[in-house]
Parts: C-alpha cells; structure tokens; sequence
C-alpha cells in the first residue's frame, strides 16, 4: 500500500482482462471507465489487481453511495455482486486472468 493512484501498467491491464464497466449489464468501455477500489482506500484496500474494478462513473457512484456491493472477487476477475433486494450477480470477465504479481520484477501486465 503505497499508492492511491493506479499504476499505468495495472489500467492497462484490467482494460484489457475487463473490457467493459464490470457493474451487472453495462457495456461501458473500461477505457472510458473509473479504476474504482472494491474495498475502499481508506477502509484498507490496496492499489492492485486484486482489489480494483472498471466502473463507469454512474455505477461506481452507485457501489460508492448505494445499495449495491461486491461481496467477492475472484483472481481471474469474475466479481459477485449483491443488489439491493439481495440478489448474487456474477459477472465475468471479457479474458480471465490473474493479474501478475506487482513483486516480481519480471510479471509483464498481459
């Protein structure tokens, strides 16, 4: 946790694993896209694959301030969400993969 601010190399990479906002039904462009924290900055979270989404600003508004959550992400960057009448949603990522390791000096982004 050194950082707020997302790395040029992990944008690129959740671009190009999520293709679009990950919110439930949304084709947004990710490059258009917030890299919003699943579990916020302040509360903990890190700055890594592990723990950032593309959201439009509408849906990242939505995660932010309203009843809708992410109550799991997966490596390969399947994310469950809770609506508001809590129902599970999976959505999947555009290419499953696991982001690299932001420790080992030779992990490329793609």
């Amino acid at each position: 946790r050194t950082s707020y601010r997302v790395p040029d190399a992990l944008r690129a990479f959740l671009i190009a694993r999520d293709a679009t906002c990950r919110f439930p039904g949304c084709s947004r462009r990710a490059e258009v896209c917030d890299i919003d924290h699943i579990r916020s900055w302040a509360e903990g979270g890190g700055t890594d694959g592990d723990n950032t989404v593309p959201l439009c600003r509408r849906h990242h508004l939505l995660k932010t301030h309203g009843r809708w959550s992410i109550i799991a992400r997966r490596r390969d960057g399947t994310v469950e969400w809770q609506a508001p009448d809590g129902r599970i949603i999976i959505t999947q990522p555009w290419v499953p993969l696991e982001p690299p390791d932001p420790l080992d000096d030779d992990a490329v982004p793609f």
